[in-house]
């Protein structure tokens, strides 16, 4: 029951909302391949490196390193699409 009452307390005072923002901010910084996931994590808030990809996680289903490959496969696709390959 304390944790329940935790979580209503959290969600009353915008956590969720909060972390929900700090995730949506971290697609354009997953973009910038100089950036560490622990540069990454610290620029948008968090303290710890694990926090953040659990976190990211559960709003996005895949881990942040999987979707910073994507990022990185996108533009190399785009190209070959372009050229004809």
């Amino acid at each position: 029951m304390d944790a329940q009452l935790g979580m209503s307390s959290c969600a009353q005072l915008g956590v969720e909302p909060l972390q929900r923002s700090r995730v949506d901010a971290v697609h354009a910084l997953l973009s910038d391949s100089r950036l560490t996931l622990t540069d990454v994590a610290f620029c948008t808030g968090f303290s710890e490196q694990a926090h953040f990809s659990r976190t990211f996680r559960r709003y996005n289903d895949v881990p942040p390193s999987a979707l910073r490959d994507l990022m990185r496969l996108a533009p190399r696709a785009a190209r070959a699409v372009d050229a004809g390959g």
